[in-house]
């Protein structure tokens, strides 16, 4: 049980107003002014926030716009926030729940993550027709947290027909300024729901009989300054009194004096049980019967809960049926601040008394929450021991985990080495690798310092964790040697070790051997670690490691066997981790590579738009890297260069965001030859001077990688600039390395750069010769779209090649048919860029997506790319794949074309 809950009941009835006072005979004070204005109704307004302290009637004022909602057909999902939804995976999770219960249920993800949470919540709202409405209470609680920039991503992503409902005590990191200004927020704020001097006279006067002089209804409004909950307090404790002006004579001071001492007055009136009733169920978040039997004794448990509702007490249902109640923010921390200062016994009781409630109920959050509140730290660490290798491994809160961690101290915490290493892997994953790793050798220390009976045993044990995680975090950095010399060592040092473990360290070892091109090797690894986790029961890290052999078979060039495990491998990783899950988009980006090579245009965009749009979190680096260059290529296919150029760009500010040279020279590399296919030799001679290429930056880890696109680079540009026979001395030494390596693919590039440069020397027959060798390596692996991006020159080479004929041999045959196939390509490619669309409305091949749809009107509005990018809350690149995707679709070239051919189709007025 979280605190949430779901508020979904057929529509109809009257739309109620917003009421404040509501007492136990159902009479209530009206506030027709509060009402959801028509414009969000409408839906022309689609965030609602109400911004304003506690006891201003926030809960009071949304609960009457849900019944609004509902009665004008909206299905409603409302979730109250605690602190512990500061970790995003968790904020996602429970917001799932309640917005797509059933499909929580069905899900067998055993990692869910915030990249997944979010792909599963845009594809459930983008599911169906359903006009809903998403209510969250107390989002001040996320704070400046991630969870906070998660919620800044659905606002800017909401379906048109989703309405936000925000209550916050204080403002919130919520980026919602542009969007009110261009008056789509509507914002209630204390000023606005404060209670009028007439709307005070009536709340006393008809809701609690109080026949006051207008002198003291003028006092007491000025004195709670239209705060609800202090006037309501104040009524409840003057209808008890013989002379309720002489109380209000009586009170005054700030805000926090008024509440206590109005508190306290509400107490003076009830009898001695019913405050022991009151302060020893005040502990708990939530509150039902049962409960409250553990902590009270009281067997009627729920009809006094019900009798305190009644009294108005300040306790408040969480759900229709009143099984869960909360009180009130200001009275229940009035009450625990009561509680605590006179019986800091019973207090500590209590909450030892809710932990063990918990434990039974396997509520072990609530039961950490709840001794961490009592100071009890040993007993957190043993609950936390038993629950973090599945709070970290399974549910992916590692926010959670890190933050219990830091209530506990450094003595408490050295007895349960489980959590300590729990926390290094959560590090880890947060890519705070040295944090990680001072973690572990403090808790080496510690346990070396305490000398106890199995003090040998946890050196081990915490020694070998301390390995895995280091080796692990340099495979994650893109530290090929230390990944590779750290794991052997390992193996060594490890010689039965179990099989997750051995697992993860096999994985970094084979993605390390890949960099190295030792593929054989990787791939055995690779295959060899994938059984340990299956083993070891880990669906996730079976992934892990079958991305790294797919990684693997593409740098080899590989493709047909690339493609059959990729498609296999993502058809078992949607089944066992979902669609939205890491390994699927990890999966989905690579196989969009192979598809691509392929000239299987479609199939790489559907897999691409799978897998771009959390790429760029994702620890590994090959399918982020792969995916920008796949984005640009197929950008390119369509004469899209500058579009292509700023995806580039943007991968390459992402490579250095994330410390990952590799990224940067590969995006440079692929920009240069960008230029020299637009004539811009200067351009691409100017990225080559630049220091990642020029080798000033990156020092040795990276010279190889380096040495190795520069000198493609300045091969290229020696063609450009009429140096052939300069650019062939370059290029031989790279076609050996190539084929000594086993990097078909690459090999195929070199050699028919090579082919092209002999041809403009004059050598036609040692370019033919390059040709076919070239086109004998791509055709049993369906490689096309190498030869096709050459670009006219080559084409003119392929036809020669033909014309000369080719034998009879079955080799001959084989190439004589990828020849043609690659021809066919060459063709399509012109033809598609030459193509003049016809004006004429014609029906689309493939729909346009709600998001396309949604980009294609902020489009009309004529907004920069730029403009766009910030008012959807992506970046320029991922705005510019959608308009490559609208600009196929609609089979235009422009945006003004976009627009001119969905106004014939109606898509837009």
């Amino acid at each position: 049980m979280r605190l949430s809950e779901e508020k979904d009941i057929t529509p109809g009835g009257v739309v109620d107003s917003p009421v404040i006072g509501e007492v136990a005979d159902g009479r209530a004070l009206t506030r027709a002014r509060l009402a959801l204005p028509p414009d969000v109704i409408s839906g022309q307004r689609q965030i609602v926030e109400v911004v304003a302290p506690a006891g201003y009637g926030k809960s009071t004022l949304i609960d009457a716009w849900i019944r609004a909602l509902l009665a004008e057909g909206r299905r409603v999902h409302r979730l109250s926030l605690s602190e512990s939804h500061r970790d995003p995976v968790r904020f996602l999770r429970d917001l799932l729940e309640i917005v797509d219960p059933s499909g929580m249920r069905e899900s067998e993800e055993p990692v869910f993550s915030e990249e997944s949470g979010l792909e599963r919540l845009l594809a459930t709202l983008h599911a169906d027709c359903v006009r809903r409405a998403i209510v969250l209470d107390d989002v001040h609680l996320l704070e400046s947290s991630p969870a906070i920039e998660t919620l800044n991503w659905i606002c800017t992503h909401q379906p048109d027909d989703v309405l936000l409902i925000f209550g916050a005590r204080e403002y919130t990191g919520l980026a919602l300024q542009k969007r009110l200004l261009a008056k789509q927020v509507t914002r209630y704020t204390a000023r606005e729901l404060a209670v009028s001097l007439d709307e005070a006279r009536t709340f006393l006067d008809q809701l609690y009989g109080l026949k006051l002089d207008e002198e003291t209804v003028i006092k007491l409004h000025k004195q709670t300054e239209g705060w609800i909950a202090a006037l309501q307090m104040a009524a409840l404790a003057m209808s008890r009194r013989d002379n309720p002006a002489e109380f209000v004579r009586n009170f005054g001071g700030s805000n926090r004096e008024i509440t206590d001492y109005l508190a306290e007055a509400v107490l003076a009136n009830l009898s001695e049980d019913d405050v022991y009733f009151l302060f020893r169920i005040s502990v708990l978040d939530r509150i039902n019967a049962s409960v409250c039997r553990a902590l009270t004794g009281e067997k009627a448990a729920q009809l006094r809960l019900e009798s305190i509702e009644r009294q108005n007490l300040f306790l408040l249902p969480m759900d229709d049926r009143r099984d869960w109640f909360r009180f009130h923010p200001l009275f229940g921390e009035f009450l625990r601040a009561r509680f605590r200062a006179s019986d800091p016994d019973g207090w500590v009781d209590c909450l030892k008394r809710a932990e063990s409630w918990s434990i039974q109920q396997d509520f072990r959050d609530d039961a950490i929450n709840y001794v961490l509140r009592a100071g009890l730290q040993e007993r957190a660490a043993q609950i936390l021991s038993t629950t973090a290798e599945e709070l970290v491994l399974r549910r992916g809160e590692h926010m959670t985990l890190l933050n219990w961690i830091e209530q506990l101290s450094a003595r408490v915490l050295a007895r349960y080495p489980q959590i300590q290493v729990s926390s290094a892997w959560s590090l880890n994953f947060h890519h705070r690798f040295a944090e990680a790793q001072a973690t572990l050798d403090s808790l080496l220390a510690q346990i070396r310092e305490s000398d106890g009976d199995n003090a040998d045993e946890l050196i081990r044990d915490v020694t070998s964790y301390r390995g895995v995680i280091e080796v692990v975090g340099h495979a994650l950095a893109d530290h090929a040697d230390e990944a590779l010399e750290l794991g052997r060592k390992w193996v060594n040092e490890n010689p039965d070790p179990p099989d997750f473990r051995s697992a993860a360290v096999g994985a970094s070892m084979a993605y390390a051997l890949k960099c190295h091109g030792r593929f054989d090797e990787a791939l055995s690894m690779a295959r060899d670690s994938k059984q340990r986790f299956i083993n070891a029961r880990s669906p996730y890290g079976k992934i892990w490691a079958e991305a790294v052999g797919l990684m693997t078979l593409m740098r080899q060039g590989r493709l047909q066997q690339a493609q059959v495990e990729a498609e296999t491998a993502l058809a078992m990783c949607i089944d066992k981790l979902g669609a939205s899950s890491h390994g699927a988009c990890v999966l989905s980006a690579m196989a969009a590579g192979i598809y691509y090579e392929q000239n299987k245009l479609k199939e790489a965009r559907d897999a691409l738009s799978q897998g771009l749009r959390f790429l760029a979190m994702f620890s590994s680096l090959d399918p982020v890297l792969t995916g920008y260059l796949t984005l640009a290529r197929l950008v390119v296919a369509e004469r899209g260069y500058d579009d292509a150029k700023e995806i580039l760009v943007e991968g390459e500010n992402l490579g250095m965001q994330r410390n990952a040279p590799r990224m940067v020279v590969c995006m440079q590399f692929a920009r240069a030859i960008l230029c020299l296919k637009q004539g811009d030799v200067g351009g691409a001679e100017d990225i080559a001077r630049s220091p990642a290429l020029a080798g000033s930056i990156y020092g040795d880890r990276y010279a190889k990688l380096v040495h190795d696109k520069s000198r493609q680079l300045q091969a290229r540009i020696a063609v450009a600039r009429g140096a052939a026979d300069a650019a062939v001395e370059i290029l031989q030494p790279l076609v050996r390395h190539a084929r000594a390596q086993g990097q078909q693919l690459k090999l195929v590039s070199l050699l028919l750069q090579r082919a092209h440069a002999m041809y403009l020397m004059g050598n036609q027959n040692d370019a033919l010769r390059n040709l076919r060798e070239a086109i004998v390596i791509a055709a049993p692996e369906g490689m096309i779209r190498v030869f096709v991006d050459e670009g006219p020159g080559l084409h003119s080479l392929l036809l020669s090649l033909q014309k000369t004929g080719l034998g009879p041999t079955e080799e001959d045959q084989r190439v004589a048919s990828h020849l043609q196939a690659i021809l066919s390509a060459c063709q399509r490619s012109v033809t598609e860029q030459q193509r003049v669309r016809p004006d004429r409305p014609v029906a689309l091949l493939e729909p346009l997506t709600k998001r396309e749809l949604q980009i294609l009107r902020v489009v009309e509005s004529g907004m920069s790319n730029k403009q766009l990018a910030q008012a959807l809350f992506v970046s320029e690149g991922t705005v510019k794949w959608h308009l490559h995707n609208l600009y196929t679709k609609l089979s235009v070239r422009s945006r003004a074309g976009a627009v001119a051919k969905a106004r014939q189709l109606t898509l837009i007025s």
